[in-house]
């Protein structure tokens, strides 16, 4: 039981994690710090709203995650899965590779801690 404890807060951790990679991208994007070449500023706005809004989201749910609420499991899994699928839709370099690792790990701690989780959440 303490083991499945452990593990379900470094998944907590792992899912802040992911959200700051995701401000941390924005922010650079702002400053255009990140290299992407000649995309119109149009383009440039819309990646910074939406990584901005997929760090609001994760951060939200690691507090729901937090406070054992059934449907923030679901949807924390969903959103996990959804963000290692949609690393693989363009050119897949080391970065994505990466960032896959730190999206997948936390997907599969709250999956192996899923029995506690729920017993918590009953």
């Amino acid at each position: 039981m303490k083991n499945s404890e452990k593990i379900f807060s470094f998944a907590l951790i792992f899912i802040l994690v992911n959200a700051a990679i995701w401000l941390i991208f924005a922010i650079l994007v702002v400053f255009e710090a990140f290299p992407m070449g000649s995309v119109p500023d149009v383009l440039r706005r819309i990646l910074i709203a939406l990584a901005v809004i997929a760090a609001g989201v994760l951060f939200i749910l690691q507090i729901l995650l937090r406070k054992h609420i059934r449907v923030a499991y679901y949807l924390t899994l969903v959103a996990l899965a959804g963000m290692v699928l949609l690393t693989f839709m363009d050119q897949v370099g080391v970065s994505d590779l990466i960032y896959a690792l730190f999206a997948l790990t936390p997907l599969v701690l709250l999956l192996y801690c899923r029995g506690w989780y729920f017993q918590k959440a009953g």
